[in-house]
Formats: structure tokens, C-alpha cells, sequence
């Protein structure tokens, strides 16, 4: 198979992706004061991330099959009857809801594990979050992280055609608003829906909001974990916290977990 035409449509997503939100975070940013690509510090390696993730992806599906090929083969699991009898649209929001409880424990995890942390860091450093930083996420982290998602889906019976492709479109394409320099909380369903500003919260450097709003799509997760923070105010800094960063470019990042742990 030609590797031409998935090289195209990457370079197509990724122009169509950068002008959209250069209009989003140019008419309602959070911070005014935030430098947006293609100007500020480190939007080369960023790119470069982007353009990497495709591969991460592409892993993480396989790492998928092998999970489903595996446990289905050795592990007794249940299958829910009369899931494929449900209208498409339940099965959306109960695969989402799913999904997202498996992935607020795995994503918890890999806060509080420090071996999964030195992966997980390499998304935190980001110091300037944008929409392009969503991109910075080591292949470790989601080859790990993918089946923890998606897996208990398919063992209760999930196998919509319908349903699964818009699933995996969505959460693909979901993480890159959250990350977003925008404004927006979605207002009295600001504890419903995951926004920008609750996902910003995540990645603050302010010692009140470390360690909180693990929840991918909803944040009445970790509301009821325990693990909510999320004030009316926006966080005005980003990255580590506690004086800590890591420097700048690709290379350094993607092998930043093999030297050394940020967090012990």
C-alpha cells in the first residue's frame, strides 16, 4: 500500500486543523497574553509530535487487537445481551461513559505510578497549551493507555458499525479542542461535559489543581472520585509544577523517560 496518501491526508488534517483554531484562539482566548503557533517556544518539535502521534496511533490499534484477541482467548468475561438492540445513539453515550471510567483510572495511574509518570511527563511539560500541544503525548503512553479505553467495549459486547467508527473518530479528535487556548466552560453543563477550561485545569502548574481532572469526557468522574478541580478562575500556569521542566525538542522529549524520572 502506497504510504502516499496517508502522508497527504495527515499534511491536509493537520493545515485544515491549524487554521481552524488559529481562528478559535485568536477571537476567544483564555490567555491574550499566550504566544500561538506557529510563534511560539517549541511549536517545531510540537509538529513534529503531531505528525509522530499518527504512528503512536497506529500501535496503539494494534495493541488493542492483541488485548481483545487475548482476553477474549483466556479470560472469562461477561457479554451484556441486548446491547446491539439498543437505539445507536445510547450505545454512543454508554461507550463513551464506559470508555471514559477505564480511562480515568489508567490516565490516574500513570500520575501516580512512577514509571508509567516518566511517560506520562512528557505531556505535561507543555508550558504553552494549545491546541498543537495536544499532540505531545509519548507513544508509550498511548499504546498503554489506548486499551484501557477501548477494551472494555468490546468485552461487553459493543460491535456497532455504526457506533464504534464514530467512537474512534471522537475520541481522536475530542483531546485536540480540550487542549485548545479558548475560553470556554460550556456553563451550567460545565460539570457534564469536559471543556477546554475544565482540561486546562489539568495541566496547570499550580500546586492547588495538581493531580486533578483526570476524566477525559466527564468531569462528574472526578467529581465522584474525588479528583475535581475546577473554579470559576482560569489557571495562569502551565507545565510541571514545583520549579521542574523539560527542555525543548522531539528527540530530547520522546527519550527524556529512558534517562531519567521527573517524579520519583
Amino acid at each position: 500500500m502506497s504510504l502516499i496518501n496517508p502522508v497527504v491526508d495527515a499534511v491536509a488534517g493537520f493545515v485544515v486543523l491549524f487554521g481552524l483554531f488559529a481562528v478559535l484562539e485568536s477571537l476567544f482566548p483564555e490567555r491574550r497574553d499566550q504566544p500561538r503557533p506557529p510563534f511560539r517556544r517549541g511549536t517545531v518539535g510540537d509538529a513534529m509530535w503531531w505528525f509522530a502521534d499518527y504512528a503512536a496511533r497506529a500501535a496503539g490499534a494494534l495493541a488493542v487487537v492483541v488485548a481483545i484477541v487475548v482476553v477474549a482467548r483466556f479470560v472469562p468475561h461477561p457479554v451484556v445481551p441486548g446491547i446491539a438492540l439498543q437505539p445507536a445513539w445510547l450505545q454512543f453515550i454508554e461507550v463513551l461513559v464506559i470508555s471514559d471510567l477505564a480511562g480515568y483510572w489508567g490516565h490516574r495511574a500513570f500520575h501516580r505510578v512512577s514509571l508509567l509518570w516518566r511517560f506520562h511527563a512528557v505531556h505535561h511539560s507543555i508550558e504553552e497549551v494549545d491546541w498543537l500541544s495536544a499532540g505531545r503525548v509519548h507513544p508509550i503512553d498511548t499504546i498503554v493507555q489506548r486499551p484501557l479505553e477501548v477494551l472494555p467495549v468490546f468485552l461487553l459486547g459493543f460491535s456497532s458499525t455504526h457506533v464504534l467508527p464514530l467512537f474512534a473518530f471522537f475520541i481522536g479528535v475530542y483531546p485536540i479542542f480540550l487542549h485548545a487556548n479558548v475560553r470556554w466552560d460550556y456553563g451550567p453543563l460545565r460539570l457534564v461535559i469536559a471543556s477546554p477550561a475544565f482540561h486546562r485545569w489539568h495541566h496547570t502548574a499550580e500546586a492547588e489543581g495538581i493531580d486533578k481532572n483526570y476524566a477525559a469526557l466527564f468531569p462528574w468522574i472526578d467529581w465522584l472520585f474525588g479528583s475535581l478541580h475546577f473554579p470559576r478562575r482560569a489557571t495562569t500556569e502551565y507545565g510541571l509544577g514545583s520549579g521542574q521542566h523539560m527542555r525543548d525538542g522531539f528527540f530530547r522529549q520522546l527519550l527524556h523517560p529512558l534517562r531519567s524520572a521527573i517524579r520519583i
